[in-house]
């Protein structure tokens, strides 16, 4: 296999232009090429589809590291770069499950990029969106493939509890930021798309849900401003709350129980809003009895899981009946279960 492709970069990737993988229906013929390279060299080296799909993503990394090497370690972006696209595909379309592999890919295209936005933007807002925002189509076909996508990276890079440096701190995969975006973080993009399964997704994997009140990007990075500042619009002109806001809401309440106070959030000319939170009790948005003990308990419980990269995997792990590993998932249904 390494021969057949480093003489198909050399000889024919090395004579398209530099654009040529932009276009998704060019990284796709590129996917079918490979998809072809690694059945034969599955079928006739004797190995399984897992290591021959491996040996095929190790090659893409030899070609992009060798390009970079050539140019004074300056990625030199288009076709170079792309190609590591075509990689993710692969890894997804065969479920590779080697995640040094994997992490090694990803790590690559953070050197580059300093962002994931092309893993995260197609799942949160779809792949038609996208390509006016970013200038990127998704590889991914529809949105559930771009969630199935979205989760798999995510599992691999929980796995092996990737971290990087991102706008002056370290972030965990799920939490770095999205260029295009505002800099927002895919949970704050997600929130304000008002995806509450997506945000769910991103919630199981450790998704911050807010930084401390000293931050001064706080409310930039609070998942609960998008949702408050919706809800809080609605509550002063008599309008019906969004019904995938309140979702997103009920997610954020899982996992922390505390709305940030209402002065801390601003309208868009600056000004201070009024009491949210209690437009939000008397709607019933809000419950008005205190939160139970066992509500608080979980929210601790999965806090102290997030801190220590322990989630989602660390949960089966606890000394804990079954019955209460269930109650700590993410899509275990605590709305009964916030108040006494």
């Amino acid at each position: 296999m390494e021969i057949i492709l480093e003489v198909f970069f050399e000889n024919v990737l090395e004579n398209l232009d530099r654009g040529c993988l932009m276009a998704r229906y060019k990284r796709k013929q590129m996917v079918d090429y490979f998809t072809t390279v690694i059945l034969g060299c599955a079928s006739g080296e004797n190995c399984s589809e897992q290591e021959a799909c491996k040996r095929a993503i190790e090659c893409v990394l030899k070609f992009h590291d060798d390009a970079k090497k050539n140019n004074k370690n300056v990625c030199l972006l288009g076709k170079y770069h792309n190609f590591l696209y075509v990689a993710t595909k692969l890894c997804f379309d065969w479920n590779l499950d080697d995640t040094d592999t994997v992490v090694k890919l990803l790590n690559t295209v953070y050197e580059c990029e300093k962002t994931f936005e092309k893993i995260f933007e197609g799942a949160i807002l779809g792949t038609k969106v996208t390509q006016l925002i970013s200038g990127w189509k998704s590889d991914y076909s529809s949105r559930k493939e771009n969630i199935q996508a979205m989760e798999y990276f995510l599992r691999h890079a929980t796995k092996a509890k990737l971290v990087f440096s991102n706008h002056g701190r370290s972030r965990r995969f799920v939490d770095v930021c999205m260029e295009s975006y505002g800099c927002s973080t895919p949970a704050r993009v997600t929130v304000t798309a008002g995806h509450y399964d997506v945000l769910n997704l991103l919630l199981k994997y450790g998704a911050t849900v807010t930084v401390s009140q000293t931050n001064h990007n706080y409310t930039k990075f609070c998942l609960f401003q998008p949702v408050i500042n919706k809800l809080n619009y609605c509550a002063c002109n008599d309008l019906p709350y969004p019904v995938e806001t309140i979702r997103c809401l009920e997610s954020l309440l899982k996992v922390h129980p505390h709305i940030p106070e209402p002065n801390i959030f601003v309208l868009d000319d600056n000004e201070k809003m009024p009491e949210i939170c209690v437009n939000l009790v008397i709607d019933n948005v809000l419950p008005t009895n205190p939160f139970s003990l066992q509500y608080l308990c979980r929210c601790a419980v999965w806090n102290h899981l997030r801190e220590s990269y322990d989630l989602p995997f660390g949960i089966d792990k606890l000394d804990v009946p079954p019955s209460i590993q269930q109650y700590l998932h993410i899509d275990f249904d605590t709305k009964k279960c916030s108040s006494s």
